[in-house]
């Protein structure tokens, strides 16, 4: 597979441009997102590369007062392989739990380990709103329950959903390279209570589930908050991250309007996560 390698360039560069950039990137599909310097590297497969959402990438910068440029490369899988190699780094998350690559050495001091190789799926932990969910399903009790993974990337969360103790996962995702990705991860962390679906919300069996996890982008969060509704058990809860905290109150008052009470929030370097009961 091919990948077209997209180097972006701000003009007035900041953590806070780097930040609405990389919330813009995840709406129109891009992954292996990172910061190198003061650009933005970012990958899509050339089937879904368009230069018409590059220039309404570029639009909605210049909204916020940051002009943006950018040069374009053909990545093959290969070469991108190795970028992610010489780039991903193990991730410590409050001392209980460790993400790392195949190559990495095991750590057999930390309690739980997670095994992930991203290929062009999100989520490896190193990303703020993967490490929010991290850190916040590392204090929730997942022991015995019904877990529903939403746009499960990698897959990083329904494997850390199994370990804390769930007795059934069922990892949802639309794109078919996550839905690889996933199933691929779940065998190197030798997983057996995970199921892997391709598709939207209409591949999901008929049930409801105690716990549903969302980490996506605000407009997929916004659209699909109904269908949360359905399918969280009364007294469930639902997690979401990839939302920027100027976005906090459109998707708390959305939540409460589809029986969701806020249970608590957490906010890393602009990005939050919010969690929610099911009334």
């Amino acid at each position: 597979m091919v990948y077209k390698s997209v180097q972006f360039k701000l003009d007035s560069f900041s953590s806070d441009n780097a930040e609405i950039l990389f919330a813009l990137l995840d709406q129109y599909n891009y992954n292996g997102v990172n910061e190198e310097k003061d650009t933005i590297m970012a990958y899509i497969p050339v089937e879904k590369f368009s230069r018409d959402d590059l220039d309404d990438i570029r639009t909605s910068m210049e909204k916020v007062g940051c002009h943006v440029n950018w040069e374009l490369k053909n990545v093959s899988e290969k070469n991108w392989n190795l970028i992610w190699e010489r780039n991903f780094k193990p991730v410590l998350i409050k001392n209980k739990c460790i993400v790392r690559a195949p190559f990495h050495g095991g750590f057999p001091k930390i309690p739980i380990e997670l095994i992930i190789e991203p290929k062009m799926s999100f989520g490896t932990g190193h990303h703020q709103t993967t490490r929010l969910m991290i850190e916040k399903m590392l204090d929730f009790d997942f022991q015995d329950k019904v877990v529903l993974d939403m746009g499960c990337g990698t897959g990083i969360l329904s494997i850390l959903a199994s370990k804390l103790g769930a007795e059934e996962v069922i990892a949802l995702d639309i794109d078919k390279w996550s839905y690889a990705n996933t199933l691929e991860n779940i065998q190197r962390n030798s997983i057996q209570n995970i199921q892997v679906l391709h598709g939207g919300n209409e591949s999901l069996p008929e049930k409801k589930f105690d716990i549903v996890l969302a980490n996506i982008n605000l407009n997929v969060l916004l659209e699909h908050m109904k269908d949360y509704s359905c399918i969280t058990k009364k007294g469930g809860v639902l997690f979401l991250s990839g939302i920027l905290n100027e976005d906090r109150q459109i998707i708390q008052s959305l939540a409460q309007q589809y029986c969701f009470e806020l249970i608590e929030d957490h906010l890393l370097d602009g990005w939050l996560m919010m969690s929610f009961n099911r009334n």
